[in-house]
């Protein structure tokens, strides 16, 4: 009798102890994707941060690895409950799998393709309703032998208009994609910073994969080249959007590879007898254009320009807007070569007296204002061209240190003419830039004798004056 009572005590003792190392119920799911090409000084890195998870998230959390190139399943399993040691015991096949996919990410002709990884994942891995963590590990410039069309080489990234143009024209179309990604967080390890051409290429890249995700209803929640930063975001299951609020620029439908934002055109109200100014205001993507300040500068009256300074095509110089009674205005127009209306960028550099130089990158400081930034210029010339320009307006009458021009995007070579305002008096010279095309300002730091630059001789514009007219 007492060999059965005890036998029945322990038989209780072993089902309490059974049943309180049951896992909880999960609460999310956590994916991890692992490009083929993962650059050789981070697969270690990676192999600790992605096998850490089966120690380090909630008993009980499902974690799926997938080899990201050929979208398989390398091996799907919960977090052990447990201790430290309990749990590595218990997870032995997923870290030793773990391991073994990011070390062994060395194959460099594999493709990692987000859009068809993240169809893969929402229709094959992801439980509708629940909420599903998905890290990427590789590069955040698409790049598929397949689709050479859509590459975000070189400085582009692709316009809004792709995420509803329909799979027919466009890869990254999200419009047949309905509300798929509803439920997912997706933390990006991206590996090819070093192949970002520059600021405003990292900007249009990250704004684009995050409105590809958030017009499937998901979230762009990590974006970053610091491993450690989006394997904690991942580990506390983070879901604050990485840009918000973000939404689609009405301007940007056409399907084109972008290399800046799109220059919002707004259509001006003619005043009683003179023609309005374009409204002045710096543009961001990410947000609605700011309205134009009430302080915009006023049209100039038409002059005559002497025929030297000014071919027929840059006749409405003069049109270009005054500004305040003190300070010093510099504006450009261009015409790029071979009638390629559409393809080319020029921008504008100018080094005040004090402070750094004005450019798209900083577009106000104390000593100055970049007013618009153009990215191209129509192909009517006689309608809208006549009313887009780049333009800066500086503080004081004091002349600026440098001016350089930059053919940032197109091919070359591009003409045009630099306007200068100065102490009353209205002063326009040509530039051409050989350039056989943009460098992406990547250069801005040697500028110094590369073709796609071009340094202004103020002294020289100084002998062009425009003469009033009578």
């Amino acid at each position: 009798m007492y060999h059965i009572k005890y036998l029945l005590i322990a038989a209780v003792l072993t089902i309490g102890i059974s049943l309180a190392e049951q896992p909880p119920a999960p609460t999310r799911h956590v994916v991890v994707a692992v490009a083929p090409n993962l650059p050789e000084s981070v697969r270690r890195d990676a192999a600790l941060r992605v096998s850490g998870l089966f120690q380090s998230l909630p008993p009980g959390t499902p974690i799926t690895l997938l080899d990201a190139g050929r979208l398989v399943t390398v091996v799907r399993q919960q977090a052990p409950v447990g201790s430290r040691n309990l749990r590595q015991q218990r997870a032995a096949a997923g870290i030793t799998a773990a391991v073994r996919l990011c070390l062994g990410a060395s194959n460099h002709l594999g493709v990692f393709n987000p859009p068809a990884l993240l169809d893969h994942i929402a229709r094959q891995i992801h439980t509708p309703g629940a909420d599903t963590d998905v890290w990427l590990l590789g590069p955040c410039l698409y790049a598929n032998p397949a689709e050479p069309a859509f590459a975000m080489s070189g400085g582009t990234w692709p316009s809004d208009g792709h995420l509803g143009a329909g799979r027919v024209r466009s890869v990254f179309s999200t419009r047949e994609r309905g509300q798929q990604l509803n439920g997912l967080t997706i933390h990006w390890f991206v590996t090819d910073l070093e192949a970002v051409a520059n600021e405003a290429h990292r900007e249009g890249v990250t704004r684009f994969w995050a409105l590809y995700a958030g017009t499937q209803s998901g979230r762009l929640g990590s974006f970053s080249g610091d491993l450690a930063n989006v394997a904690d975001h991942v580990e506390i299951g983070w879901r604050t959007p990485l840009l918000n609020p973000l939404s689609l620029d009405p301007d940007d439908t056409g399907v084109t590879m972008r290399s800046r934002r799109v220059e919002r055109r707004e259509v001006a109200t003619p005043a009683a007898e003179v023609p309005a100014a374009p409204a002045v205001a710096p543009v961001h993507v990410e947000q609605p254009q700011s309205p134009a300040p009430t302080s915009a500068p006023a049209p100039l009256p038409r002059a005559a320009v002497t025929p030297s300074s000014v071919d027929p095509l840059h006749s409405e110089l003069a049109n270009l807007p005054r500004v305040a009674a003190g300070n010093v205005a510099l504006a450009i127009l261009w015409k790029p070569g071979r009638g390629l209306w559409e393809n080319s960028d020029v921008d504008l550099y100018v080094q005040p007296g004090t402070g750094p130089e004005l450019s798209f990158r900083l577009t106000e400081t104390d000593a100055g204002k970049y007013h618009r930034d153009v990215i191209r210029l129509p192909a009517d010339v006689g309608g809208p061209w006549k009313s887009t320009w780049e333009f800066v307006e500086l503080s004081g009458d004091s002349l600026p240190v440098s001016v350089w021009l930059n053919l940032f995007s197109g091919r070359g070579p591009v003409s045009g003419h630099l306007r200068l305002e100065w102490r009353g008096k209205l002063y326009a010279a040509p530039f051409r830039i050989e350039a056989s095309e943009g460098d992406g300002s990547k250069h801005s730091e040697s500028r110094n004798g590369r073709p796609e630059w071009v340094q202004v001789d103020l002294a020289d514009v100084l002998r062009h004056p425009l003469a009033a007219e009578h």
